[in-house]
């Protein structure tokens, strides 16, 4: 017998070595992206507040110490002033963030305080959002201020969960639909 694979010093002498052999390849297979966010999510816990794959796919993420630091913000900072925005298309997923601007730092800073990653815009993926987040943020308190865009599902997700909250319309949004509407007239 040529020395290669076949070669008696390569064959399991008995069934633990096949069960070994077969773990060892089971760890080099690959998983999908799907699988991984889950692993991650066992590993960090308190990082992942929610993971649905189902009817679209959508990932709350939100850090502990963030949240703690923000929530001892109330009294401190009034109001607390949130941002709220679907950023951009990340291929096939979109990202919204929260984030804070954080008054006690110079220049005012915004600071991530959550996000999203999500597969639709439609208004149950930002629901979920702000479920999993006003009540550990404290959001909905007449000393919020959460300004977004005027995105019909994220504005009904808003009211539905932080009706308390003062709401207002980014400014730079406001200027795009100025704009539009002038242009248009002049054209």
């Amino acid at each position: 017998m040529e020395h290669g694979a076949c070669s008696p010093e390569f064959l399991p002498r008995n069934i633990n070595q096949v069960y070994n052999i077969q773990a060892k390849l089971n760890l080099k297979q690959k998983h999908d992206s799907f699988y991984e966010v889950y692993l991650w999510a066992l590993q960090y816990p308190e990082l992942i507040l929610k993971i649905e794959l189902f009817p679209y796919v959508t990932i709350v993420q939100q850090h502990p110490e963030t949240t703690k630091h923000i929530r001892s913000l109330g009294g401190l900072i009034d109001p607390i002033v949130y941002h709220y925005d679907t950023t951009f298309n990340v291929g096939k997923f979109f990202t919204s963030i929260l984030t804070v601007r954080h008054s006690l730092f110079k220049g005012s800073p915004l600071i991530q305080v959550a996000v999203m990653y999500h597969e639709t815009t439609a208004e149950s993926a930002h629901d979920t959002f702000f479920e999993m987040v006003a009540g550990r943020l404290n959001l909905n308190s007449q000393n919020t201020v959460i300004v977004t865009d005027r995105e019909r599902s994220i504005i009904n997700a808003i009211r539905k969960h932080l009706p308390d909250a003062t709401k207002l319309y980014c400014w730079n949004h406001l200027q795009k639909v100025i704009f539009s509407i002038s242009f248009s007239y002049f054209a």
